[in-house]
């Protein structure tokens, strides 16, 4: 017999659901018996592989976004000084301000607030998955930029209806199953594409301020995951 020093049990969703379902149907005098394993880690994860490979994805994709206006003809370069945000030196206490106040008034009000949280995350994601989707299938697939109409004088090209069908599609589909085990997919495609573009328009001025930054972003998710009451 080996010692445990932390008693830690691991159940999927499903399972879980159905214990909850269980004993909301049935009396506290009723009692069900269950059968734990001994967790034995394996040399080969293919979970904890595919989420390094995810990981590593999105820093790669993150770099290719960012350094976009180095590389000439990228197709997803900002076209204008308008798409390009330059931060300042107060930006680290603005964000540390700024967050910890929405922190704090979601923990009071997030029953009422989820449903906003909600709708912004799929409208900045249809916006974020259309313009990624939209600046690659026009370069690469040149054929897409044919224009099907022009209402008001402002073309509207087969690239347009690709992309919007595209991110409605993903969008649609973490609407539907973000409560369930799969529902990850589609946000995390969806968080993917905000990071992109993020890391596409801010511009850091200089490394002093790059690690200023960095750190205040440190110690405030150490505080407020671990720390705050």
């Amino acid at each position: 017999d080996e010692e445990v020093d932390i008693f830690v049990v691991g159940l999927t969703k499903a399972f879980a659901d159905k214990m909850t379902k269980w004993n909301s149907e049935h009396s506290v005098e009723e009692s069900v018996g269950l059968t734990l394993e001994l967790y034995s880690p394996s040399m080969f994860n293919l979970s904890e592989f595919l989420m390094v490979a995810m990981a590593v994805s999105l820093i790669v994709a993150g770099a290719h976004f960012a350094t976009a206006d180095l590389r000439v003809g990228s197709p997803i370069a900002p076209q204008s000084s308008d798409e390009v945000l330059e931060v300042d030196k107060w930006f680290p206490l603005f964000f540390c301000v700024f967050g910890s106040g929405v922190l704090v008034v979601l923990f009071f009000l997030m029953k009422y607030l989820i449903y906003v949280i909600i709708a912004g995350f799929c409208l900045g994601g249809t916006g974020a998955l259309f313009e990624i989707l939209y600046l690659g299938l026009s370069h690469y697939v040149p054929g897409l930029q044919r224009v099907l109409c022009s209402p008001r004088d402002i073309p509207f090209e087969a690239a347009h209806l690709v992309s919007g069908a595209v991110a409605a599609t993903i969008v649609t589909g973490f609407l539907v199953m973000r409560n369930e085990p799969d529902g990850w997919f589609f946000q995390d495609l969806i968080g993917a594409a905000f990071l992109c573009l993020i890391q596409r328009s801010l511009r850091l001025p200089d490394m002093k301020l790059a690690s200023v930054l960095l750190t205040v972003m440190f110690f405030f998710d150490i505080f407020w995951v671990f720390v705050s009451p």
